[in-house]
Order: C-alpha cells, then sequence, then structure tokens
C-alpha cells in the first residue's frame, strides 16, 4: 500500500485532487468510493500512514475539474406482441428500452416496419386444417451498447369459434333463436349461422337430401375452407327417411342418423348404401 506524505510531497498552497478508495481493515471491504481533495500546509500536513486504521489508497490522480468518463447503462430490451394470431388479423410489436430496431420475419403475412414498431398481417389463407408458425427477429440498437437480438416464434391458427358453422331451421319457430344464443355463448360470429329450410323439425325426406346438403355446404364454403364443425340447432331434422339401404334387406329403405350422413361430407350425396362410420369407435362407455 503506498504511504503518500503531505510534508515531502507537497508544498504550501499545492493541491492534490486524487481518487482515493477508502478500505477498512475491520470490515475488509469496499466502504466509499470518494474524489479526496488534499491540501498541504508544510508542517500542519497530516501523514497518511499504511498501518492507520484506515488505509487511503491513491490509484488515479486527476487535474482539478477534469470529468471522469461515465460508462453507458445498458438496460433490458423486451420484444412485445398485442393481438389476435389468427389467419387475417393484425398484430402490433414493439420493442422497448431501444433506440432503433431491424426487423426481420419469416412467412405468413405482410409486414410493416417502423422504427421501434411493426404491424404484421397474417394471410388469411393460412392455417386452413391445421396451426402454422412464423417466426420474427429484431435487433435492437442502443447507443454504446452491444446489439440485442430478439426473437419470437407464433403460431398462427384459427380458434374453435372461427371453425364453427351453426345449422338453424327457419321452418321451425324458434330455431334461429336458439342458434344465435348459441353463437353468442361460444362467441361464434353471426355470419357463420346458416338457415337451411326443412318441412319437419325431426326427419328429412330422403329425396330432400341432397338438395338440403347443398345449401348446408354453400354456406360453409362462404365461410372458409377451414370450417372443421357443423352444430345442428334445435328444429334441424336428425333423422333421413328411405335414403339408405338396409343391411340385411337392400331392397328396404331405413330411416338413417343425419349426423352420420354428415360425416362423410360431400360424398354422402350419392349414399345409397350402408357405409362404416370412420368416427366410430369400439370401447366401453363405462
Amino acid at each position: 500500500m503506498a504511504r503518500v506524505n503531505a510534508d515531502e510531497s507537497c508544498g504550501p498552497g499545492y493541491a492534490l485532487a486524487a481518487w482515493c478508495r477508502v478500505v477498512s481493515r475491520r470490515s475488509r471491504g469496499l466502504v466509499v468510493s470518494l474524489v479526496a481533495l488534499m491540501g498541504c500546509a508544510g508542517e500542519g500536513a497530516r501523514s497518511l500512514d499504511a498501518d492507520a486504521e484506515d488505509v487511503v489508497e491513491v490509484s488515479d490522480t486527476t487535474e482539478v475539474g477534469e470529468e471522469a468518463e461515465v460508462a453507458p447503462v445498458c438496460g433490458e430490451v423486451t420484444l412485445t406482441l398485442t393481438g389476435n394470431t389468427w389467419p387475417g388479423e393484425t398484430v402490433e410489436l414493439e420493442v422497448r428500452g431501444a433506440d432503433d430496431a431491424a426487423w426481420k420475419f419469416e412467412g405468413l403475412g405482410s409486414i410493416y416496419p417502423q422504427g421501434l414498431r411493426a404491424r404484421w398481417t397474417f394471410y388469411e389463407g393460412s392455417a386452413v386444417h391445421v396451426p402454422e408458425t412464423a417466426r420474427v427477429s429484431v435487433a435492437a440498437v442502443r447507443p454504446g451498447c452491444e446489439p440485442v437480438v430478439l426473437e419470437r416464434e407464433v403460431v398462427v391458427d384459427w380458434p374453435d369459434a372461427r371453425r364453427t358453422v351453426v345449422l338453424t331451421n327457419p321452418s321451425v319457430p324458434g330455431s334461429d333463436t336458439v342458434a344465435k344464443a348459441y353463437a353468442a355463448w361460444r362467441e361464434i360470429p353471426e355470419a357463420q349461422i346458416c338457415a337451411v329450410a326443412s318441412p319437419d323439425r325431426d326427419e328429412l325426406a330422403g329425396e330432400d337430401y341432397e338438395r338440403w346438403l347443398g345449401e348446408v355446404l354453400a354456406c360453409v364454403d362462404r365461410v372458409g375452407p377451414h370450417v372443421h364443425f357443423v352444430v345442428p340447432v334445435y328444429g334441424v331434422p336428425y333423422k333421413v327417411r328411405g335414403r339408405i339401404a338396409d343391411i340385411v334387406d337392400p331392397t328396404v329403405k331405413v330411416t338413417t342418423s343425419l349426423d352420420a350422413l354428415l360425416a362423410f361430407g360431400r360424398g354422402s350425396a350419392s349414399f345409397g348404401l350402408h357405409a362404416q362410420n370412420p368416427y366410430y369407435q369400439r370401447g366401453d362407455s363405462r
């Protein structure tokens, strides 16, 4: 440890400014950093002894009035996303804690970067049957600090409510009311309610099935190819009479579940014989 004797190093009226680190022997740790201004006045000067209880170590000297260089403070940088990651929707991206940003995107939409912010609109034709993944990365720039690269992976998909069509029968009083109540409960847009008329609320004549199916599929097509679910409500027939041949006696036309036919989609329009339901599962209901 250096010893500074004011009598030997200083003359009368001389001022020495020094950066000093004060260390306590008792705690053996750093107590405080300070700039000490030591005045030298000859006989009255005090000697700073390394054997004293508190030791002053002179680590650097500088001219009086000179400012020390301050290192930049590099705080946290974050990337936020606001909005729904659905096909056809737009999300807002924002970098916080930086002065500028360089954006990079991978697929599934159109990008509109504006400095620290960007708008990302996903293609409406995305995720037709399964979710798809898109990625964004941004290089955040701060003066005096290393660039920070932030990455985010986004899963683009239709929510179940947007994949659902609700069927109603305008020929049956109350059917439309039930359809709207169900759609509101499930947050399904009213534009996805399809009204397909049938004279009877329980049974659909076999000869009317192709016409009825065509109207249902036309409504599904208007909503989009991403539709996975068709929900018939009160008033919509639940069985089809006289269209499918009996398993034992093919000359006899039997009554069939409407849902069982709809499971085959467009192909069910040509059905006349029985077929194995691809969604049937054997098992114990207990």
